[in-house]
């Protein structure tokens, strides 16, 4: 599920005329490029970030974004060696110690599997800047598991990813808190959120799928089947995953009802 955040270039503010336009340019690419990631399109979106790098004469901090931005497309494409260089350059545009650091930094050392000393920066990040939505995230993804089951804590997660999503009220922290909330059995308020990430991105498969599992545990077996039914008319390889999905959680139903008749 390791889904993580995208950022934003801010606006800019007293520069030259030709650095307004370097930074324009960039932040137009930048969108697209987060535009891309949220339809999906992970080749796209690196193009697109790629072409804001490209576009050269940017402030440390757009250039740093943008690296950020195209390690993280990586990280989503599993391209782990990628990911790490560019989080390197990220973090290199920044003093040692300062919070954008500390953030690009604990990034590559998840990636290294020093998942302790990460969270350790991270936590050192947040103190300075708790509500930045890309600490947020990544401590939000740590305490649901995602780096390693000993971390998982959902109820710590929900902290975190209910503070990136009220940040950004994107696709990518909507669907992780979504998730964080079926973890914890708040299963209406998954499926509450999963509609409304579904009326902006009509298109996504996951999302469907991720409303099914929520209708089903949810008891509303029939919306669960038509949900299924729907993600694979947008995408047929999910066959597999729903039919493991119903044939695992069937199983755990008999057992329960089984359980139940026995006491």
């Amino acid at each position: 599920m390791k889904k993580l955040i995208l950022l934003l270039i801010a606006p800019f503010l007293v520069m030259s005329c030709g650095r307004i336009r370097s930074e324009s340019e960039a932040i137009e690419h930048n969108e697209r490029g987060i535009e891309a990631s949220n339809m999906g399109d992970s080749e796209g979106a690196l193009q697109a970030f790629k072409e804001a790098l490209a576009v050269g004469n940017l402030s440390k901090k757009t250039k740093a974004t943008v690296l950020r931005n195209i390690a993280q497309t990586y990280f989503e494409m599993l391209e782990s060696d990628s990911a790490m260089h560019y989080y390197q350059l990220a973090a290199d545009c920044y003093d040692e110690g300062t919070f954008d650091y500390l953030v690009n930094v604990a990034d590559i050392k998840l990636h290294q599997d020093e998942t302790p000393e990460a969270i350790k920066m991270l936590h050192q990040a947040a103190d300075m800047k708790p509500d930045e939505i890309q600490v947020n995230n990544t401590l939000g993804l740590i305490y649901l598991g995602e780096f390693g089951e000993e971390y998982y804590d959902a109820k710590k997660a929900l902290i975190y990813n209910l503070k990136a999503y009220n940040t950004n009220k994107d696709r990518i922290t909507g669907d992780v808190l979504a998730r964080n909330y079926i973890e914890l059995e708040k299963y209406k308020k998954a499926i509450d959120l999963y509609y409304e990430l579904i009326n902006n991105y009509p298109e996504m498969a996951d999302l469907r799928y991720q409303l099914g599992t929520a209708e089903y545990y949810d008891g509303n077996t029939a919306e669960a089947n038509r949900q299924f039914d729907e993600t694979l008319r947008l995408d047929s390889s999910y066959s597999m995953q729903i039919q493991q999905f119903k044939l695992i959680n069937s199983a755990a139903l008999e057992a329960i009802q089984m359980e139940d008749k026995e006491s």
